[in-house]
């Protein structure tokens, strides 16, 4: 933030004509996981070690140039989420994935620190649509576990770009951003709440509108 604030007092550029609007077409890698947890319930209980997923996610994002340095951004999102486990359950060890996929909607606000590099933080409503563990034979639902996953959660992205060409009509841009869940994401589980975590890592390609 000290970086940030230092680097708003250097020569003002337009970054883009305000007003125009641009689409971008992005897709990238997905390191995802939940807050470490313990989960417990009439019939059992398990404790868990866990691994990131690794995953992809792919989109298309529309953004307005609202001044010289402010925009804002509005998109959808196919992200694969979840993570990799070594659970012990009932004295037997098992290796599972949870595919915990979701429809995210980033609505963020960008801020162009240097030419071409770009600040991003906002709210990200998300629909699950996906819930499931893989053992590698078998794929069942989360919820025949004891884990009912929610179909809606909220995270704040935040994310660091850089547009290429970035006076262009078009050109390509690379971005990491990381997703903080805010809600839980199973219900009616005993024991510590369970959240979101997840870096992204992607490649965009834009095209102005």
């Amino acid at each position: 933030m000290t970086i940030m604030l230092a680097l708003m007092g250097l020569t003002s550029w337009a970054q883009q004509e305000k007003g125009t609007w641009f689409a971008q077409m992005k897709v990238g890698m997905n390191v995802s996981g939940f807050t470490s947890y313990r989960i417990e319930n009439q019939t059992y209980s398990y404790d868990t070690s866990a691994d990131p997923r690794i995953a992809m996610h792919f989109g298309l994002e529309v953004e307005r140039q609202l001044t010289d340095r402010w925009g804002l951004v509005a998109g959808a999102q196919y992200s694969m989420q979840g993570d990799k486990e070594s659970t012990k359950m009932m004295g037997d060890k098992f290796e599972i994935t949870n595919k915990v996929d979701y429809i995210n909607i980033p609505l963020l606000a960008k801020f162009y620190v240097v030419k071409g590099l770009s600040l991003k933080a906002g709210l990200q409503p998300a629909f699950c649509v996906r819930k499931v563990y893989d053992s590698g034979t078998t794929t069942r639902k989360l919820s025949e576990i004891g884990v009912p996953i929610r179909n809606f959660d909220l995270a704040v992205p935040l994310g660091i770009a850089y547009e290429f060409d970035n006076h262009s009509s078009t050109g390509l841009s690379i971005e990491a951003r990381w997703n903080m869940g805010l809600l839980k994401v199973a219900e009616d589980v005993e024991g510590d709440a369970i959240h979101n975590m997840v870096f992204q890592l992607s490649l965009g390609y834009r095209f102005r509108l």
